[in-house]
């Protein structure tokens, strides 16, 4: 069985600048993926933009996800 590692900092990279979603979306509807309540007055909309990508990774759902190149 092949098993890939990916650390920290790639994991970072991957999603705050590498993968983005598929589609436009709204601050709010980031917040209502990822949270029961919206955050938009902690977050602006790149830290929530990471957010949704690290989650969408952790549930190893990458078709809603492109890479930017």
């Amino acid at each position: 069985m092949d098993v890939a590692y990916v650390t920290r900092h790639t994991y970072k990279r991957l999603s705050g600048a590498w993968l983005q979603p598929e589609d436009e979306l709204s601050i709010d509807r980031i917040f209502e993926f990822i949270y029961e309540e919206s955050l938009a007055s902690i977050l602006n909309k790149p830290e929530a933009l990471r957010l949704y990508v690290q989650k969408k990774m952790l549930e190893k759902d990458y078709q809603s996800l492109h890479v930017v190149t």
